[in-house]
């Protein structure tokens, strides 16, 4: 069944690939055995790149939950920064 599946949708994206790549043609336009062949590689490889998009959104997810707090995010009043901030003694020379 998972095979059978994954054929249709390959033939579906084969197909696609097939009927759309004439819209981008340039001055020198792929012959129709390049853009047969194109349009296989279309249908084979289309997992590929679903699975990498479905990784790239997961790694960026756990990322963004595992990371600290933002410091604008905490609610700390500005004088608790002031000592730290404020050198009344600082010159430029020596």
């Amino acid at each position: 069944m998972w095979f059978d599946l994954y054929l249709v949708s390959a033939v579906v994206a084969a197909v696609g690939a097939w009927l759309i790549s004439p819209r981008f043609q340039s001055y020198d336009p792929p012959g129709d055995v390049v853009r047969g062949i194109c349009s296989a590689v279309a249908g084979a490889l289309w997992p590929v790149i679903v699975v990498g998009a479905a990784q790239i959104l997961a790694v960026r997810y756990i990322v963004r939950r595992l990371r600290s707090p933002r410091v604008d995010a905490v609610d700390v009043d500005a004088a608790d920064f002031a000592p730290l901030v404020a050198l009344p003694n600082a010159t430029l020379g020596s």
